[in-house]
């Protein structure tokens, strides 16, 4: 959203076209491939292994939201808490 670089616009544009709901497979095939390929080139340009994973977040809002998250469930791991008793988002 918001993006004026070239890459950006063409996103945009793409995005547009196509009318996909991004997410699932089954809702978008292609949206799920970019975002495997993407998630390897990313992994290639940072010299990650292999075996990590990620997942690309439609919003910044979101990707601090699942950051919290996983940062909360790596702390807990780390202390032996079970962070998710009652659902991910109680304290």
């Amino acid at each position: 959203m918001g993006g004026s670089t070239p890459a950006a616009m063409a996103g945009d544009w793409t995005a547009s076209l196509l009318d996909q709901a991004a997410g699932p497979w089954l809702t978008s095939p292609l949206a799920a491939r970019a975002e495997t390929v993407v998630l390897r080139w990313l992994r290639e340009l940072f010299g990650l292994p292999g075996s990590w994973g990620g997942v690309l977040t439609p919003s910044a809002t979101l990707a601090h939201v699942t950051g919290l998250a996983c940062a909360r469930q790596w702390w807990a791991g780390r202390y032996g808490v079970d962070a998710c008793p009652r659902g991910a988002w109680t304290s």
